[in-house]
C-alpha cells in the first residue's frame, strides 16, 4: 500500500495487518473504537503519524514505527509492546526529523516503546567529526549496556563504543566517554558500570564515534542512532523534578519523546532563571569544539553567544530543548526545582546535540 500525499486513513473497530510494504507518506492513520488489536502481520509497518483514538487498550501485535507524531487521545491506552511485552514499537530518528509523542491528556501509553536520537557523526557535507554529545534519556527499562552499548553487539548505524574505567566498558581508558554533571563538585562524574541503568533526569556527556563498528581513535566516524527502549513518561507516570541550588549551575535532560518550549518548563518550574545554556557545534570554541548559545526569555529566547549559526540562526528565537537534548540552566537567589509536565510539548524537531566537557560560566 502507498499512501501519497497528505491523507487520512481512519479505522473503526478494528486494525491493520501488514503482511506486505506499507510506504506512508504524510499519511495520518487514526484508529478509533473500542479495544482491539491494531496492528499485527509479519511484517514491520511504518506509520508517519499514528493517532489511537476513542476508548480501551489497542495493542500492538506487529512490529511498528513512527516517523513524526504519535498521538493517544479519549480514554485509549496504548499497549505499545502487546499482550506478550515483546513486540516493538519505535519513535524513528533520522537526520531530517526525529519522531515524537504528542501531548497526553486522558490517553496513556503502557509498554516498553524504542525512542532514538541521530547523531550526524560523519565526514559529509552537513555532518561532525567524533564529537561529545549532551544527551537525554526519555525511557526507563535498559541498562547502559543494554541501550547505547547494542548489547554489546555492532549493529550497523546504532549505538557507540563507550570506554572508561570499571565495569562494563567496551575498552578501558583513563578519561571516561561518558559521565554526567556533578553540581555539587561543580565537575562531571564519570560512569564506572555500564550494567547500572541508563535513566538520569541530568542527562550525559557521551563521546560519539559513530556507530559501534567504529572502534580505534582513527577510525571514520559515521552516521548512528543512540536508542534506548524501556517505559515512557506520561501524564500517569511524570518524570522526577530536577534540583537546582541557588546561584549554581545545573544540568537536566529533557525526559520526553518530544520536543519541549523552555518557557513552560519555565513556568512549572521554581527557583531557576528564566535562561537556559545550549550547546552548539557550529561556534567556534575556545578549542574549535563549538560552544554554548545562552538562549534567555529576556532576549525573547534569541540565541547571544555573539554571532549565529545553522543551529541556532542570529537573530531567530530559539526557544526549544529537543528530544534526547540536554541543556544547563542556574538557579536564582532561592535555588528550587525544574518541573515538567506534558503541555511543555511542542511539534517539530531538529539536529542539535553535541556537548564538551566545559560547563557555562555566566
Amino acid at each position: 500500500m502507498v499512501a501519497q500525499g497528505n491523507i487520512s486513513l481512519v479505522i473503526d473497530q478494528g486494525g491493520v495487518k501488514n503482511e506486505g510494504i506499507f510506504i506512508p507518506g504524510n499519511s495520518t492513520v487514526y484508529f478509533d473504537g473500542g479495544p482491539a488489536t491494531a496492528i499485527s502481520g509479519t511484517q514491520p509497518i511504518t506509520f508517519y503519524n499514528a493517532t489511537f483514538r476513542g476508548t480501551g487498550n489497542k495493542l500492538n501485535s506487529g512490529n511498528a514505527s513512527v516517523i513524526n507524531t504519535l498521538a493517544v487521545e479519549g480514554t485509549t491506552v496504548l499497549d505499545a509492546d502487546g499482550a506478550t511485552n515483546d513486540k516493538p514499537f519505535t519513535i524513528l530518528s533520522s537526520d531530517s526529523i526525529t519522531g515524537r509523542v504528542d501531548i497526553l491528556t486522558t490517553g496513556n501509553i503502557i509498554g516498553n516503546i524504542t525512542v532514538e536520537r541521530f547523531i550526524n557523526t560523519g565526514n559529509g557535507v552537513g555532518e561532525h567529526a567524533k564529537s561529545w554529545q549532551f544527551l537525554a534519556t526519555p525511557t526507563n527499562g535498559q541498562t547502559y549496556f543494554q541501550a547505547w552499548q547494542e548489547s554489546g553487539l555492532t549493529p550497523a548505524g546504532y549505538g557507540t563504543w563507550i570506554s572508561g574505567t570499571g565495569i562494563g566498558f567496551d575498552a578501558t581508558t583513563v578519561l571516561p566517554s561518558i559521565k554526567y554533571y556533578n553540581a555539587t563538585g561543580v565537575n562531571w562524574t564519570a560512569v564506572t558500570n555500564t550494567g547500572n541503568p541508563l535513566q538520569n533526569s541530568l542527562g550525559y556527556m557521551l563521546f560519539v564515534r559513530g556507530d559501534r563498528t567504529v572502534t580505534t581513535f582513527n577510525g571514520a566516524p559515521n552516521n548512528t542512532n543512540m536508542r534506548s527502549k524501556g517505559v515512557l513518561f506520561t501524564a500517569l507516570n511524570p518524570p522526577s523534578s530536577v534540583a537546582v541550588a541557588a546561584n549554581q549551575f545545573q544540568t537536566f535532560g529533557n525526559p520526553y519523546a518530544s520536543r519541549i518550549v523552555f518557557n513552560k518548563v519555565y513556568l512549572a518550574s521554581t527557583g531557576i532563571n528564566d535562561v537556559f545554556y545550549a550547546w552548539d557545534p557550529k561556534l567556534n570554541g575556545t578549542y574549535n569544539f563549538g560552544g554554548y548559545q545562552t538562549i534567555s526569555g529576556v532576549a525573547g529566547y534569541i540565541p547571544t553567544a555573539g554571532n549565529g549559526t545553522d543551529y541556532y540562526p542570529a537573530g531567530v528565537p530559539s526557544p526549544n530543548i529537543e528530544s534526547g537534548q540536554a541543556v544547563f540552566v542556574q538557579g536564582n537567589i532561592t535555588g528550587g526545582n525544574v518541573n515538567f509536565n506534558e503541555n511543555c510539548k511542542v511539534s517539530g524537531s531538529r539536529l542539535v546535540n553535541r556537548g564538551n566537557e566545559n560547563f557555562p560560566q555566566g
